[in-house]
Order: structure tokens, then sequence, then C-alpha cells
């Protein structure tokens, strides 16, 4: 367990933030395609730490959503590489530390046409990677949460909710120390869970399994997801919200149980 550092983030990358319309402006591209060519120009010539953490937690989630809503398999060096670019940013930025720029660039660059073709089919959401003080919460509060609900590190497996969880899941890949991540997404419109290809999930089978997403509103995507999660036999399913725009109560059938707040943190209730 490497434990987050408490430090005043805003203070530590106050002098980054001065350009904030470049530090913002991915988010202003809506095609896929345009986007994801801009991310990965950004990522070979930007120097500014706050702008290049931002192009890539952009160019994972992109990338991330095209393999998910595509249903291709999240594996092999492209996948292993930008995960483990996209965690060392992470990790940097929430603990003050300097961005690994070059050791970024050398893990994902060589995959530059692979990470185009996959990211042009994601959807290009607005976001801004801002430096976000309650992911800083979740990290610093992790360890707390992992014992409290007693689990085990040493069996724990992360589902990241594409995309607005990813961020979050990274960061509780660093705390914990882990390299491995499941990442799911919820498609609204036919209101059922999509999983990267065939086999992904058969990995929580008697494991820990914590899923982290970035909101909670009725409980919907996170019921329906754990609910997923449950049949492919996991020890225990702990879920955190790490925005606090949750309407409580939830509706009935949801079979979420709410443990505690800031963040919120849920377990599954299994239906009789």
């Amino acid at each position: 367990m490497r434990l987050l550092p408490g430090i005043d983030l805003r203070q530590r990358w106050a002098s980054h933030f001065k350009n904030w319309v470049g530090v913002c402006s991915y988010g202003l591209i809506d095609d896929p395609g345009s986007r994801i060519s801009a991310l990965m120009s950004g990522l070979e010539t930007e120097q500014n730490p706050v702008i290049f953490y931002d192009a890539m937690i952009h160019a994972f989630r992109q990338y991330i959503g095209g393999m998910i809503y595509n249903q291709s398999d999240l594996h092999g060096n492209v996948f292993d590489s930008i995960l483990h670019a996209s965690r060392a940013c992470t990790a940097a930025m929430y603990r003050g530390e300097e961005l690994p720029l070059e050791q970024v660039r050398d893990l994902v660059l060589p995959y530059s046409g692979s990470i185009l073709e996959v990211g042009s089919k994601g959807a290009a959401e607005s976001y801004c990677a801002f430096i976000d003080l309650r992911v800083q919460n979740f990290g610093l509060k992790l360890p707390e949460i992992l014992w409290d609900n007693k689990i085990d590190d040493e069996s724990l497996v992360i589902v990241g909710v594409a995309s607005g969880g990813l961020e979050s899941a990274l960061l509780a890949m660093d705390v914990i120390g882990m390299d491995r991540l499941i990442a799911l997404g919820y498609d609204r419109n036919n209101s059922k869970v999509v999983a990267p290809g065939d086999g992904c999930l058969s990995q929580v089978n008697g494991m820990h399994v914590l899923v982290v997403d970035d909101v909670v509103q009725t409980g919907a995507t996170l019921s329906a997801i754990m609910s997923e999660l449950y049949e492919y036999n996991p020890s225990s399913i702990t879920t955190v919200s790490i925005f606090d725009k949750i309407d409580l109560p939830l509706p009935q059938g949801r079979n979420l149980k709410l443990l505690r707040s800031n963040p919120f943190v849920f377990s599954y209730v299994q239906s009789n």
C-alpha cells in the first residue's frame, strides 16, 4: 500500500494552470477522430505537465471507450502500455511529483496508430482532467475503506466504470500497488453492461471487487454493473462513488446498501 500524501494540489500545480483554455481545449473537440488525433499530438509535444496530464487521461478514456463499445479484448501490448502510462501520470499528478513525460512518451507513442484507430471509435466526451480534490479525497481514504470492509488487497480486483470512473481507478491502482484493471461500460440506450471481449469478468471469481465510478445519481448504472459482476461469483463487491450527486433514498430494486459518505461507499445486496 502506497499511502497518498495529503498535499495542497492546487498550490502544487498552480503555476501550470495559467493557460486555462489550453488545459481544457481537448474537451472542445466534438469529433472523436479529430480529438484523439489532437490528443496524440499533444502527448508528443506538450511540456506543461497539467496539459500533458489532461491529454493522457483524455486519450486513455477515449481508447478504453473504443475498446469497450466495440467489444474488443483489453489485453496486449497497446492496452498494457497506455494503462501503465496513464497510471504513472495519475500517480505523479496526485502525489505532486514531476510527471514522467519521456517515460510516458516511450510507452505510448510507439502505438499511436493503434490508439488512433481504436480511440476514434470512442465517444468524444466533454471532459477536463482538472485536479479534483474529491478524487484526491478518495485516494486518501481508500486504505480506510478497504480496512472497514475487511478487503484484503492481495485478493482484490479493481473495476473502473467507463469513462468517468477511470481516473479514480488509476489512482486506486497506484495506492494499492496493482497493475490490473477491468473497465466496464453501461449502455443506457439498451440498459445493459458492456464488457470488452470475452472472459474478462471471469477474473472476479473468488475475489474482492472494488468498483470505482465518478457519480451515482439513481443507482441504475451501478446496480446493473454490480448485478453483472455477481454472476461471476466474487467474494464481495464494494463500490465507491467519487462525486456527491446522489439522490437518496435510492429507488427500490437497486440492491445497493449505503455504507458511508464522503466518498459514497456501497455494498451489493443480493436479491432473494
